[in-house]
């Protein structure tokens, strides 16, 4: 078993009685009809469920990922809504109008991508349908491509798509190597097609996970073990030059634990050992 110790950082960032103060806060909000932007409150059920899981208190962590999910979800609804609709967090219902048009939020292919993992991760079954049955041609308005072939590729893995597979797997690498992106603006979007910045980022944060994915579904175990070693190593370099340690995007690793949890589903034992992937997430014993 290789095992591979985070970077540094201070749990203490996060204050948990802060949180759930602001969660009650938030809440209470929606309760009173007061203006809320879903996209900003969702921060806070993530926050929370990464404190439950790196302190390992288990028995919390299911309802604030799945907290987490239904802020994200209600976020995409709120953004097609035209007239009143009720929305589901937690345990409470609320109905809430559609945002005005001035203060309209957008909801993007990254943002779908990052809600899928913990969505697939905790298991959560009903949301996980929902956020499939999007048309994210009506949802996306961000042009950003790159995002929307990974979401395809992801897709395309769980249907047992080879084609669709291949296809996106190959336009993730050309659009990696390029750092081809789009940028948004005030005077408009204008392509970039060529970016050195957004390709490293992409050659180490968001490659590796096409890449242990299409090794998960080849069922090569010895590869996607090698890979996983090598993505962490990779990224916490990354991070340190970056000096993004304090960042808790990077504590724990959603898309690296939704891989890990595909691999255990096809029957690859991971010899990974690491609390950016805590086995117990992808193992579902929680």
């Amino acid at each position: 078993m290789k095992k591979i110790e985070q970077h540094t950082f201070r749990l203490k960032n996060i204050n948990e009685e802060w949180d759930l103060e602001d969660l009650d806060d938030i809440l209470s909000n929606v309760d009173s009809g007061k203006r809320l932007y879903l996209d900003g409150a969702i921060l806070t059920p993530k926050e929370l469920s990464l404190f439950y899981i790196l302190t390992n208190q288990k028995e919390k962590v299911r309802s604030y990922l799945q907290l987490w999910v239904d802020m994200g979800i209600e976020h995409f609804n709120r953004c097609l809504a035209t007239s009143d609709i009720s929305i589901q967090l937690g345990e409470r219902s609320f109905v809430v109008t559609p945002e005005d048009e001035e203060h309209k939020s957008r909801a993007s292919a990254y943002e779908w991508y990052n809600l899928f993992f913990p969505t697939y991760i905790c298991q959560y079954k009903s949301r996980y349908n929902e956020l499939l049955e999007f048309d994210k041609k009506v949802l996306f308005k961000d042009d950003n491509a790159f995002f929307e072939y990974m979401i395809e590729f992801l897709l395309a893995i769980f249907d047992k798509n080879d084609e669709l597979i291949e296809k996106n797997r190959q336009l993730i690498a050309d659009m990696t190597k390029t750092g081809e992106t789009t940028f948004i603006g005030l005077g408009g979007n204008r392509p970039m097609t060529h970016n050195r910045k957004i390709a490293d980022m992409r050659k180490v944060l968001d490659q590796p996970i096409i890449d242990l994915f299409w090794y998960a579904y080849q069922n090569d175990e010895a590869n996607f073990n090698t890979e996983l070693v090598r993505y962490f190593e990779a990224k916490k370099v990354y991070i340190k030059k970056r000096k993004e340690e304090s960042d808790w995007d990077h504590w724990v690793d959603f898309p690296a634990l939704g891989a890990c949890k595909y691999a255990t589903e096809q029957g690859i034992n991971i010899n990974v050992e690491s609390n950016y992937i805590p086995a117990f997430l992808y193992k579902s014993e929680f």
